[in-house]
């Protein structure tokens, strides 16, 4: 499934594309897809830990989102909402996984969503190579819940009541969830504290 390129005002938000795409002009919602898809399909890698089922998921995701067009709610939050329809796919795809018990690929370098500042030389490529094999490892063994938080919060770049939104959670409880994901996390990475610098 492919939306096709639309040129539209940058100003415009998302819901008043989303009104445009409900209304008169449906192809106006490539202009969303255009917008959303690269951080959604990112989003969707680090949290299933595949490629092909992040790009088949990041489609379903789209397809669900234009075909709700009419009966979407403009609130300011279309980012939560994308979010929210990813995650609940997503996690439904984790669930056949695990009662298939087929074994994913392994999972995609994580990488804030304002970038890392670019490694020089082959000695600083593998020492960060090393460092986000060790921190890749530590976010997979956080709960799934905690993951999901970590992954729209930090990776992301969705402020704490998007978070929420796209995961139908109080806002409380995200911050919860950060909180104690990133405690695990801090106590997972301590032993490895030398080869991290």
């Amino acid at each position: 499934m492919g939306f096709e390129s639309v040129s539209g005002d940058v100003n415009r938000t998302d819901d008043d594309i989303m009104r445009e795409a409900a209304g008169a002009r449906p192809a106006a919602f490539a202009e969303l897809f255009e917008r959303h898809h690269g951080r959604l399909y990112g989003y969707l890698r680090k949290l299933t830990g595949t490629t092909d089922g992040a790009h088949d998921l990041t489609q379903e995701t789209f397809l669900i989102a234009f075909r709700s067009r009419g009966s979407y709610r403009p609130k300011g939050r279309f980012p939560a909402w994308l979010y929210r329809i990813a995650t609940n796919l997503a996690r439904a795809r984790i669930r056949r996984t695990v009662r298939e018990r087929t074994v994913p690929e392994s999972a995609p370098p994580l990488t804030p969503a304002d970038g890392a500042a670019p490694v020089h030389g082959p000695a600083e490529e593998a020492q960060a190579a090393e460092t986000r094999r060790i921190v890749e490892d530590a976010m997979m063994r956080l709960s799934d819940d905690e993951r999901e938080v970590v992954l729209l919060r930090h990776f992301q770049g969705l402020r704490f009541r998007e978070v929420a939104a796209a995961l139908d959670i109080n806002e409380n409880t995200a911050k919860s969830r950060m909180r104690y994901a990133l405690d695990k996390l801090a106590n997972m990475l301590k032993p490895q504290e030398k080869e991290l610098q």
